[in-house]
């Protein structure tokens, strides 16, 4: 410009009022606005910043605080980026800022420079005072001002209210900061709070949310108490309910929030800062003087709800040994199941007991109701279900060795003990609760061992289809209601879980859906599901996924040539709740387990498939089916760009990123290892205080990386840009349960096998079905040329009485389409009795004709053919697809 002004940019905004159904700024967003620009100006020392024409006066963040703050503060600017101001305070305050934004919930920058100061008082008072004080007591009478510089700063939401972004180390706390707090009001408050003893509440009130207390509770008579823990709030009102027949005097409740800490294995930090278990220890209470003197357990009578009692039993050996040892927790039991017929109901208080049951009586008959939680039970049937508490609630009894048993399930230095004793489970084991007394051995051995198989049935895929049972329950929906138009994902959970019997939530469903459809590199090698919408990228890993409500999907063109439409007659179908669901495995023509790959964590068992080219894995089969070895399969990512290399003494693979020398003071990073989100890496960047730019997009890689030195020669090292992917844990469920596979060509020839045999299970059944088929031609044939070629037949037939007419069929030669059942069974000739009028014309007698010769054909075909030949035929036909997508 000609202006002897410096250049600026100004950015003007003219609300449009009318648009949002205003007529000008209200009080509180004008508020909000004086707040932006006083938080402005106090968190730049230097800067000019102007509000309605006048300069606000600031001299810097120190100045800012006091203001807010004008009790003594210790203030320091530790680097260019950071500086901070701590005091005394009722109870625990802060107020921080990232790059001017006030971020109202902490986050990372507030805990790094808190965690600091907590530990240095700690051991200084330690030192210096002789004294033990814990970090709630120096937090509690703190208050902290946070102001820093974040570069490419990340939130956990778009409020900007919580920063997530790492912190580097270079900032650090000194001794400095430590004498002046020691020599400040706060130090002295955190002395005296740690040896002022505060007057106890009563034990009889607790201010904990959703907590309904007994009202005997923490009185003479809290032995004569008892606890009711429900799996959470719908499962608490059902308590509540109840307690109108048993009064409130003895009986408190109390909610949990899904599955609660394994305080076993939980250090005291994740101790301290579980709110549900610190919560259950003042409910129940500390010591000689606890406030409750019994425990009932009320869950879910399904699987993770067994896994929750266990949990709790957990915690009770932990806190409450002599609760447990003296028969003093209960588990409160409904019906998972009711199968009613006329006025009779039956009650079943497991999956295994039903279904034994099931095996033996006529389930069509039934009206079978699941009662996917305890909030499915109505108020009525909670008031019956207390007015007869002995029926529903069971005393646990410990016996010798029990407590080394649920010390074996918990302890995570056990894993090894624990597949021993998942090994012995029988089927059809499960928990009789017709008594009124369990021993915790029969619990952990007959229920609770269920769950953790079960855990390994949903977390760990199967050899044959590589699916895990939610997959298979999308897919196998997406088959039947023939999902080849868009649907959203939110709509396409609901219809599986009506179509398959699925008893967990639908957000789980959802995420499974999505992770089937996402491409991104490192996820998917060849998706089965088609991704309309924003499915996640490899920015985070798949988890910026947008809503369910917003994505679409259906199934990817390819899905039916790997998973043969011919072959879902012949497959082996679960039923649940009186109706046909997904197969127990599918047969896929290739072992999709290789291709996509798989991860899972059980119960005493994991799982780590790698991923490899479906091209590779096809020729290998094609060897195998000449006698011949089969080939080194290499790690295959689809659109990774970098180097995987095969390190086979120690049985892994080794993924390497792209890292190039653009000048002496700047490298371009151009690949991240397999497994390396670009998100996680940028964080990792800034821990180590590199300047950078970034030039990605949502599919590649791209750092520039600037260096004050030379940065060496080894960079893939010096960057972490290296990965390994063992094959050491590839762990699958076959035929046989859980096998532990030696590598891909174990996993490979195993699925051979068994896949050989379906396709002459196949074959077997397309010949059985061609014969039917041709049958009914013949006779539609013959009976339409005798009918067509006669006047006389025509009359004749029409004059026959109805018990006449399959004799005189049987004369002209047509047969029966029921083979083996009753050849004189009107249903067996229904494809030519049946047959409209408009029918008999020569013209139908050439269509039945060519379908006739048609039939006949593929009959000769197959039966120039064996299994391995329908085999081959399927693959060349999907690698020809395939060539189309790799190529």
């Amino acid at each position: 410009t000609k202006k002897s002004q410096p250049e600026y940019i100004r950015v003007t905004v003219h609300p449009d009022f009318e648009k949002f159904g205003l007529e000008g700024f209200d009080e509180e967003f004008t508020s909000l606005l004086y707040r932006r620009v006083h938080d402005l100006a106090g968190c730049n020392d230097g800067l000019k910043v102007w509000l309605n024409k006048k300069v606000i006066s600031s001299k810097g963040f120190k100045s800012f605080v006091n203001n807010i703050d004008p009790a003594p503060l210790v203030y320091k600017k530790l680097n260019s980026h950071f500086e901070i101001a701590v005091g005394a305070a009722d109870s625990y305050t802060h107020l921080t800022f990232v790059n001017s934004i006030c971020t109202y919930g902490g986050g990372t920058h507030l805990n790094f420079i808190s965690s600091q100061i907590v530990k240095k008082l700690i051991d200084h008072i330690k030192a210096k005072e002789n004294k033990n004080v814990t970090s709630s007591q120096i937090t509690n009478n703190m208050c902290l001002y946070v102001n820093c510089l974040v570069q490419n700063p990340t939130f956990d939401s778009q409020s900007k209210e919580t920063l997530t972004t790492k912190i580097p180390t270079t900032t650090t706390i000194n001794n400095d900061v430590i004498k002046q707090i020691v020599a400040s009001p706060l130090y002295e408050q955190i002395l005296e709070s740690s040896t002022t003893v505060k007057p106890k509440k009563s034990a009889r009130t607790l201010n904990i949310p959703k907590l309904s207390d007994a009202n005997l509770a923490g009185t003479n008579k809290s032995d004569e108490c008892t606890l009711i823990l429900t799996e959470g709030d719908s499962a608490k009102a059902l308590a509540v309910s109840g307690l109108s027949i048993l009064g409130r005097e003895r009986y408190g409740v109390y909610p949990l929030r899904g599955k609660m800490l394994n305080v076993r294995d939980a250090n005291i930090d994740q101790i301290e800062k579980n709110a549900e278990v610190s919560n259950l220890r003042k409910i129940i209470g500390n010591g000689e003087q606890l406030r409750y003197g019994k425990v009932m357990i009320m869950c879910d009578q399904d699987y993770d709800g067994s896994h929750i009692k266990g949990l709790v039993l957990n915690m009770m050996h932990v806190y409450y040994p002599q609760l447990l040892s003296n028969n003093k927790i209960q588990i409160f039991i409904t019906p998972i199941i009711k199968a009613t017929r006329s006025n009779q109901t039956h009650h079943f208080y497991t999956i295994p007991q039903f279904q034994d049951w099931s095996h033996h009586n006529e389930t069509k008959n039934y009206k079978i109701k699941y009662y996917k939680g305890l909030g499915t039970s109505t108020s009525q049937e909670a008031k019956e279900y207390f007015s007869k508490l002995n029926n529903h609630c069971i005393k646990v009894d410990v016996r010798s060795g029990d407590l080394d048993q649920l010390n074996m399930v918990f302890n995570k230095k056990h894993a090894s003990l624990r597949k021993q004793w998942l090994s012995h489970l029988k089927q059809g084991t499960f928990l009789d609760y017709s008594h009124q007394v369990i021993t915790l051995g029969d619990f952990i051995n007959k229920e609770l061992i269920l769950f953790s198989h079960h855990d390994n049935v949903r977390s760990i895929p199967h050899l044959m289809d590589g699916l895990k049972p939610s997959q298979r329950k999308v897919l196998y929906t997406c088959f039947k209601k023939n999902k080849n138009e868009e649907i959203k994902v939110a709509q396409l959970s609901g219809s599986v879980s009506e179509l398959t019997s699925y008893h967990h939530g639908e957000v789980s469903l959802q995420s499974t859906i999505v992770n089937m459809a996402q491409d991104y590199i490192g996820s998917n090698n060849l998706p089965l599901l088609v991704a309309s919408g924003q499915f996640g990228t490899r920015l985070q890993g798949g988890k910026d996924a947008a809503s369910a409500r917003y994505i679409f999907t259906k199934l990817q063109p390819i899905t039916r040539f790997i998973f043969h439409p011919s072959d879902d007659i012949i497959l082996d179908y679960q039923t649940e709740e009186n109706q046909s669901i997904e197969p127990i495995h599918y047969v896929p023509i290739i072992p999709m387990i290789l291709v996509n790959g798989a991860e899972g964590m059980g119960t005493g068992w994991s799982t780590f498939i790698p991923t490899f080219n479906p091209l590779d894995i096809i020729d290998n089969i094609l060897l195998k089916m000449q006698n011949k070895s089969m080939k080194f399969m290499n790690m295959y990512v689809r659109g990774f760009t970098g180097e995987i290399v095969h390190d086979s003494e120690n049985s892994r693979f080794v993924t390497r990123g792209k890292i190039r020398v653009k000048d002496a003071r700047h490298v371009v990073i151009e690949e991240l290892p397999v497994g390396k989100w670009t998100e996680d890496y940028k964080e990792w960047l800034v821990d180590q205080d590199l300047k950078f730019t970034e030039h990605h997009s949502d599919t590649t890689v791209h750092f520039v990386v600037k260096f004050e030195s030379e940065p060496g020669d080894d960079l893939i090292k010096l960057f972490k840009l290296e990965s390994t992917i063992s094959m050491s844990n590839m762990t699958l469920f076959d035929g046989d349960g859980l096998v532990k596979c030696d590598d891909p060509l174990d996993i490979l020839s195993r699925f051979y096998d068994q896949r050989l045999a379906f396709y002459r299970s196949r074959r077997n059944h397309l010949i059985k079905s061609l014969i039917g088929e041709i049958t009914l031609l013949v006779g539609k044939k013959l009976f339409l040329e005798h009918l067509v070629g006669g006047k006389e037949n025509l009359k004749q037939f029409a004059s026959l009485d109805r018990q006449d007419m399959i004799p005189y069929l049987k004369r002209i030669g047509v047969q029966s389409s029921d083979a083996g059942g009753d050849e004189n069974d009107e249903k067996g000739f229904a494809h030519v009795l049946n047959l409209p009028i408009w029918n008999l014309n020569k013209m139908q007698i050439e269509k039945v004709t060519e379908q006739l010769e048609m039939r006949k054909s593929e009959m000769n075909e197959l039966n120039k053919s064996d299994a391995m030949d329908l085999w081959k035929d399927d693959l060349t036909k999907l690698k020809s697809q395939l060539i189309k997508i790799f190529n």
